[in-house]
């Protein structure tokens, strides 16, 4: 499989799990302890699935791949996205903190957190759209079938060293299990994936 297949799965799991979140800050203002449970349970999927797993394996791999291969463009490219990357880590403290927050005083803090949430689901749906249109095909295109065997086989161990064993398939239910709880509404598109 070309590593950006891979990716582009993860990019599905993700764009499921904001559609979770979305959810949720539909209705943070109904926010009990099962809430800040799966909230705990969002944040450390974002943290360890999403941020140091996903995009290690693009910023510690495939962006200095393709930047190596000078493919036109491309460098600045990864300057963009390595930035959201950036920018996604600063709203993500930003959450962890207003999470802090509803702990404390749902009423102040609810409208916060959803907005500092949707603020972080809006960046990474641009992001991903860029990646799986722009990039991927460029990659795909351009990388040597050896140096996508290669790349995937570093995937593959980076997922090992960074989230474990059977780690992978635990996030996998753990979304499948929040977004039986948190369904979107159908008559919110914006809910949807």
């Amino acid at each position: 499989m070309r590593p950006t297949e891979g990716l582009r799965k993860e990019h599905g799991i993700i764009m499921k799990m904001f559609a979770v979140l979305q959810s949720i800050g539909g209705m943070i203002d109904r926010y009990d302890a099962v809430m800040e449970a799966h909230l705990e349970q969002i944040m450390e999927f974002l943290t360890v699935f999403v941020d140091r797993c996903h995009h290690g394996k693009e910023e510690e791999i495939l962006f200095p791949e393709l930047v190596a291969s000078k493919i036109p463009d491309e460098g600045e490219m990864v300057r963009v996205l390595v930035s959201e990357h950036l920018a996604g880590r600063e709203i993500m403290e930003e959450m962890r903190r207003a999470l802090d927050r509803l702990k404390q005083n749902i009423d102040e803090a609810s409208p916060e957190f959803a907005d500092v949430s949707s603020r972080y689901v809006n960046l990474f749906r641009q992001h991903i759209r860029r990646e799986n249109g722009i990039l991927f095909p460029v990659a795909n295109e351009r990388l040597s079938p050896d140096r996508q065997e290669q790349i995937s086989k570093g995937f593959q161990k980076m997922e090992n060293e960074k989230i474990g064993q059977g780690r992978y398939e635990a996030f996998h239910r753990l979304i499948e299990k929040l977004a039986e709880v948190y369904r979107p509404n159908p008559d919110k598109p914006e809910l949807t994936i």
